[in-house]
């Protein structure tokens, strides 16, 4: 499970996500699918479930979606973003 880090801020604005790291006061802007990943996650629903969903709602390749949503969410923690946690820490 991941959770946003402290040091940002976020707001959705039609359909895209808008991050602050609030570090360095740089804006970053979720594409389309990079949103939607997003949403999922804060919605506490699992890579391979929302892996699912989009492969269904896009007609991709399941493996070629939980690839890219597994760089996706790595990218996010290096960049300090999203902050992995055990459900005892989300409690």
């Amino acid at each position: 499970m991941y959770i946003p880090s402290k040091n940002i801020s976020w707001q959705k604005l039609d359909n895209e996500i808008y991050i602050v790291d609030e570090r360095i006061g740089k804006v970053y802007c979720l594409n389309g699918t990079g949103s939607i990943i997003w949403s999922y996650i804060l919605k506490n629903i699992s890579s391979e479930d929302f892996s699912l969903l989009i492969s269904k709602k896009f007609n991709i390749d399941i493996d070629k979606v939980k690839n890219d949503s597994k760089l996706f969410i790595q990218d996010m923690i290096n960049k300090g973003f999203l902050v992995e946690v055990t459900n005892d820490e989300t409690s």
